[in-house]
């Protein structure tokens, strides 16, 4: 694996950096900490917050974002932990698995099961994952790409249509 890795630069793709929008989720360990410090501080926001309440196609997101520091780790979980932790002391709050606290076990767990299980992304060699016997037809696979995948966003245009019309009419 003595493979060269070129990373070029934005100019070098042909993008004047001047005209970028202002970048929106910096990185790194001190942005990450102001942004729990921003949500810690909405102690009842904390307190109610249930994912399944959460609006994922949001232009303004209704998460903390933090994810990607503890990804990274720009952020401990152990420090997002105690202080939930504190938070919900002496407080009614949510539960897990749709509170912050659950969320973030579930992503302790989540990671803890993909780093120690071989082949955790993918099917075969995967010890915990259903074994399916997929059959591989390249014509089907093609009759599929060109109707198929045609067919699901029409039906998806369609519902979309539907429940926007009754989302009005019984508003």
């Amino acid at each position: 694996m003595d493979q060269l890795i070129i990373i070029l630069c934005f100019l070098e793709l042909g993008v004047e950096e001047s005209q970028l929008e202002p970048c929106l989720y910096p990185g790194g360990e001190t942005e990450a900490l102001a942004r729990l410090k921003i949500y810690m501080e909405r102690k009842s926001w904390v307190c109610k917050f249930e994912k399944p309440k959460t609006s994922p196609t949001s232009l303004q997101p209704s998460t903390t974002v933090l994810s990607p520091y503890l990804k990274f780790g720009c952020l401990s979980p152990r420090v997002m932990y105690h202080q939930l932790i504190q938070i919900y002391k002496g407080s009614a709050h949510s539960k897990p698995p749709v509170s912050l606290l659950g969320q973030l076990l579930w992503r302790e767990f989540f990671y803890t099961v993909g780093a120690v299980t071989p082949n955790f992304d993918r099917m075969e060699g995967n010890t915990v994952c259903r074994q399916i016997p997929w059959v591989r037809d390249d014509k089907l696979m093609d009759a599929w790409t060109n109707v198929g995948i045609v067919c699901v966003d029409g039906l998806n245009t369609t519902l979309f249509t539907c429940f926007t019309a009754l989302w009005h009419t019984f508003s």
